[in-house]
Parts: C-alpha cells; structure tokens; sequence
C-alpha cells in the first residue's frame, strides 16, 4: 500500500511539474520575444511647404506580413508612427502611404468634410505611388507629395 502511494505521489509530481512547464514556455512565447515595431518618424511635404494637419498611414504591402501603422501631422508636418501604443512606431517591412489633409472649418460647429489640401489620390493606398520599407531600426521618412 505505501509503495503504491509513493507511486502516485511520484506521478503526480512528474506531472504537475510538466504542466508547470509547459504552461511557462506558453507564457515564455507570447511575451513579447517576437517582432516588434521600430520607431518610425517623418516629415510631410506639398509643394515644398510642410503639411500643417492629416493623417499619415502605413499599409503593409502584403497584409499577411503586417500591421498596418499611422500617426497625425502636426502643425509642423511632423508625424510619429503608432502601430499599438503611441508612438511605436512600425514592424519592419514594405508599405504603401496614404496621406489625409482637409482644409480646416473656421466655425467651430461644421461637423462635414472640408475639401482635401491635397490630390485625392493620396487617400488610397493602391493610388497615392507612395512606397516605403522600414528597416528593422529606428528610421526617418520624408515624404514629398507632388501636384
């Protein structure tokens, strides 16, 4: 009878501390310890004179590969990436850019859409001909839109 105890309690321990393992290379694996976004910041451009409001987004190239990233124009047409968190920036790889400007309403009360400071064919990502690759770093982007 005692040896058949010592039996179970051997098993019993074998398999706590198996599950006990198992579950920790679980947890080990979903920390983090895979890609992660790369701060991304940039500038935005048209005619030469930087953008003062918008949006900028990153579309992953092929969607299967990615995440898709954006971040907002400041008034000095700067922008920082977020993917997840603010200011995250971006997972390596190739993107189309689309980039969003409106004019802005002067009464504080229009709830519609001004028209676009910009050609519309930026709006897209299949029709803005912006491309770029984040590298596995930290990396600057200027992006120069044409009339």
């Amino acid at each position: 009878m005692r040896n058949l105890l010592h039996q179970k309690l051997r098993v019993s321990s074998r398999l706590t501390v198996a599950c006990g393992l198992i579950g920790w290379l679980i947890l080990a694996g979903c920390s983090g310890g895979g890609l992660q976004p790369v701060p991304v910041r940039g500038t935005v451009q048209y005619k030469g004179h930087a953008l003062t409001n918008g949006l900028v987004a990153f579309v992953p190239v092929d969607p299967a590969q990615g995440t898709a990233a954006r971040g907002v124009i400041g008034g000095d047409g700067r922008f920082k990436l977020t993917t997840f968190e603010k200011g995250d920036g971006a997972f390596p790889g190739e993107y189309n850019v689309t980039v969003f400007s409106h004019e802005v309403a002067e009464d504080p009360y229009f709830f519609g859409v001004m028209p676009s400071v910009i050609p519309e064919r930026y709006n897209q990502a299949t029709t803005s001909g912006l491309v770029q690759t984040v590298p596995g770093k930290a990396t600057v982007v200027e992006l120069q839109l044409e009339e």
